[in-house]
């Protein structure tokens, strides 16, 4: 049989219904409490008291609530009091305060889990907590290659979450200035073969022609960088770094290797070099200042400049002209003979 309900309703002047309310109800074959607040229409859960606790209305979040209302049914619970507040947050404070002075969490009286406040709305979780989390998450069994499978088949081909100017911008100044974790070469194979023979997109055609345009390419035997004029220090020089010559020079693989230097080089190896000035680590070369920098510059070596010399069959480069009277400046062009007469008309 159903039970008669007795509510108290307060609704100050100049509020309605659908003003944010605290409410407490009442389990009757229990005689358990719960206190709440409704603060907004949510997920289309209206905030509406006149239908507070029924079929078309709100009836609370709480978990344990849910699962009592499944297995008693709505007529079991009784609401006591509703309460209407002019902000949502003046209702969400009520609420921490009642569940504060009965100490909810811990009442056996009440089905509330937690006093509210921060520590229900999102707040930062207590070290007991924190280290439960940490012990779930290591017994947590790893994902097998057939659920991996699984994951992966149902992801191909959906469209990612599309990032907003504003985000793109602040990743791009949060990882500015932060430096890259070198790749190994092979991980630098994989990426090459996975790339090779995709289409680059025309948006993406256009921003690298933009940032080369009128632009030379210059290497120190690491890396290549395209710039306007050769960079300060004598180590660049003009041209593209190929990656052949890297693994001329490091070998197939720095699997394994370590970094050592002597406080003027680095060296990869999987054993410490011999003399005791080496030590683990890559030595970090000291950031000159701009005056630093223009000195430098200054007192670099010009460059010789170079003319052609020829005698009529040897061509020469030099700074200055050869001995000998039968060199001449300029460039002897040798006419090209073909002994094969097949090869004449090809």
């Amino acid at each position: 049989m159903q039970q008669e309900k007795a509510l108290k309703l307060f609704i100050p002047e100049g509020l309605t219904y659908k003003s944010p309310f605290t409410y407490f109800v009442e389990l009757i074959p229990l005689k358990l409490l719960y206190y709440g607040c409704k603060w907004a229409d949510y997920k289309g859960s209206p905030c509406d008291s006149s239908i507070f606790m029924t079929e078309s209305g709100y009836q609370t979040s709480s978990v344990q609530m849910k699962e009592l209302i499944k297995e008693y049914g709505l007529d079991a619970f009784n609401v006591l009091c509703i309460q209407h507040y002019t902000t949502g947050q003046e209702a969400r404070e009520a609420e921490e305060k009642h569940l504060k002075n009965v100490n909810a969490r811990t009442n056996p009286r009440y089905i509330n889990k937690s006093n509210g406040g921060t520590n229900f709305y999102g707040g930062p979780h207590s070290e007991e907590t924190k280290q439960k989390l940490s012990i779930a998450a290591k017994n947590r069994p790893a994902i097998t290659e057939e659920t991996k499978t699984k994951i992966s088949i149902a992801l191909t081909g959906k469209p990612g979450h599309p990032q907003t100017e504003g985000t793109i911008r602040k990743i791009s100044e949060k990882q500015k200035g932060v430096p890259r974790v070198p790749l190994s070469l092979e991980s630098c194979d994989k990426i090459s073969k996975k790339l090779m023979g995709r289409p680059r997109p025309e948006e993406v055609k256009r921003k690298i022609s933009k940032t080369k345009k009128n632009k030379i390419a210059f290497n120190n035997g690491i890396k290549t960088i395209f710039a306007d004029k050769l960079p300060i220090g004598d180590e660049w020089v003009p041209g593209v770094f190929l990656i052949d010559k890297l693994r001329e020079l490091c070998g197939n693989s720095t699997r394994g290797k370590l970094c050592f230097n002597n406080g003027v080089k680095t060296i990869i190896s999987k054993e410490k070099p011999e003399g005791d000035e080496w030590v683990p680590g890559r030595h970090k070369q000291k950031s000159l200042t701009q005056e630093e920098k223009l000195q430098k510059k200054a007192n670099r070596k010009k460059r010789p400049i170079c003319k052609w010399y020829t005698n009529g069959i040897i061509n020469k480069l030099c700074e200055n002209q050869p001995e000998g009277a039968e060199w001449k400046p300029g460039i002897t062009k040798h006419k090209l003979i073909i002994s094969d007469p097949s090869l004449q008309n090809s």
